[in-house]
């Protein structure tokens, strides 16, 4: 179940700050849990497991980093788009915004361990996905250690939270595990 709660963390931290945005406002959701603010990444979320505890359920470390500010110097440094919040023009504190998204981590945790489903993932995954997808019909490139190994048009995330992506002998899924999804073009070696 853990890259589905990639996934769905990914999805919660979005929720929560869609909720203290305006209406009509650039973020989205890049697969699996990179926030952008349009074309520019605002925030990545990371998550590992911490080994067992004694009743043997998994511990999660959950974080994310997002940039607050100095976005155009780190664009011009790094040569691709990059957003900090101050683009969005949240006028509320940073301490409110990392309790809204730690709430919304916690009431995803528990609707996951309620809902998870082995062989079937989180059947309302892919319509909660779709609300904030960055991804959604814009043709992609899967990477390996910076090699292209797929290409195809994203088309959502499936429930156990796999990007499903058409291509050319039809429609496949990409792990979370060790790819990495671009929306440039990158030239195949």
């Amino acid at each position: 179940a853990l890259p589905t709660l990639s996934v769905r963390l990914g999805l919660a931290a979005c929720e929560a700050l869609d909720s203290l945005l305006a209406p009509g406002h650039r973020l989205c959701l890049k697969w699996p849990n990179d926030l952008q603010w349009g074309e520019a990444k605002l925030a990545g979320i990371l998550m590992e497991s911490a080994g067992s505890s004694a009743a043997g359920r998994t511990r999660l470390v959950i974080g994310m980093g997002m940039n607050l500010r100095g976005a155009e110097s780190l664009s011009a440094t790094l040569g691709r788009a990059v957003a900090d919040w101050r683009m969005a023009d949240c006028a509320h504190p940073p301490d409110l915004v990392c309790a809204t998204i730690a709430g919304r981590w916690a009431l995803a945790l528990r609707e996951a361990e309620s809902n998870w489903q082995p062989r079937h993932g989180l059947s309302d995954l892919p319509a909660a996905f779709a609300r904030h997808d960055a991804l959604a019909g814009h043709a992609v490139n899967v990477l390996d250690n910076g090699i292209v190994q797929r290409q195809g048009v994203a088309c959502g995330v499936a429930p156990d939270g796999q990007l499903r992506l058409r291509g050319e002998n039809g429609e496949f899924l990409v792990n979370v595990g060790d790819i990495s999804v671009r929306a440039d073009t990158v030239a195949t070696p």
